[in-house]
C-alpha cells in the first residue's frame, strides 16, 4: 500500500510540530495495514498529542 500523501484535516488543530507527526504516525499506521482510515486518524491524533504532553515535560 502506497503511504499517504495528503495531510487529514484532523490534523489541522494541532500546532507544529505536532501536526506533523501525527501525519507521520498516520502513515506508519496506514502502512502497517490499519484497514479504517478513520480509526487510524484517531489514532494517530491520540499518538501525537501524547508525544506533545511528552516534549512538555520538564527534563528531570
Amino acid at each position: 500500500m502506497t503511504p499517504p500523501t495528503v495531510v487529514p484535516q484532523q490534523f489541522d488543530q494541532l500546532p507544529e510540530p505536532g501536526r506533523t507527526k501525527a501525519f507521520e504516525f498516520f502513515q506508519e499506521l496506514m502502512a502497517d495495514g490499519w484497514q479504517s482510515e478513520p480509526e487510524a486518524i484517531e489514532e494517530a491524533l491520540k499518538r501525537a498529542k501524547s508525544w506533545i504532553a511528552e516534549r512538555a515535560q520538564p527534563a528531570h
